[in-house]
């Protein structure tokens, strides 16, 4: 028990002096969330949604949200219900999945160790979040990470989203944003339509 704690002491000391202890809060389309204050922002460009992008060294955080042309009402209601049978039946999550309820949205979060993400810029880790809007639409939310020392840290920018108003937007994306992402590498699910 002692070894246990001491670890988890360890870990939250390693993640808050790799993140520094200093976070600020930064906007996107309908929500925000905290970043380490060291952290800056890159050029992106959207073509069918809202994105914005941070990184500093060994991190990488990109935020993608979807307006319900990119998934509808009824496709994201049946995400949502899917959500809440996992919610239930924990035996329906895949390893390192996990059902949360922010601000009243239903919205997975994961964590993937993977070596496809290497190529994508040397990192080997996922911490990801999928948000499904009731109204059609999406946010997503994925921090790339090198090393597993900083799993607090990427834990703690998908955690910390918070939306501005009760119902996002649900209007296609005009593109006149210069922080929009003009190109990414596609992974499963979190980056549905994104790029």
């Amino acid at each position: 028990m002692i070894l246990r704690l001491s670890l988890i002491v360890l870990l939250v000391v390693v993640a808050s002096a790799a993140a520094g202890d200093n976070w600020r809060r930064v906007d996107a389309e309908s929500f925000s969330l905290l970043v380490p204050a060291t952290w800056k922002k890159l050029d992106a460009q959207g073509i069918d949604s809202h994105v914005i992008d941070y990184a500093a060294e060994g991190f990488k955080c990109e935020c993608d949200e979807g307006a319900a042309n990119l998934l509808s009402k009824e496709s994201a209601l049946a995400e949502i219900e899917d959500l809440k049978k996992k919610e239930t039946d924990p035996k329906l999550l895949k390893r390192d999945e996990h059902i949360e309820k922010i601000q009243g949205r239903y919205a997975i979060t994961s964590v993937e160790k993977e070596a496809r993400y290497v190529a994508y810029g040397g990192y080997e880790n996922l911490a990801q979040l999928y948000v499904p809007y009731e109204s059609g639409g999406y946010v997503a939310v994925r921090v790339f990470f090198r090393d597993l020392t900083d799993l607090q840290v990427a834990l703690r920018i998908i955690r910390s989203i918070e939306w501005k108003r009760q119902n996002p937007p649900n209007q296609a994306v005009q593109h006149n944003d210069p922080s929009c992402h003009e190109s990414c590498l596609r992974t499963p699910r979190a980056s549905r339509g994104r790029g």
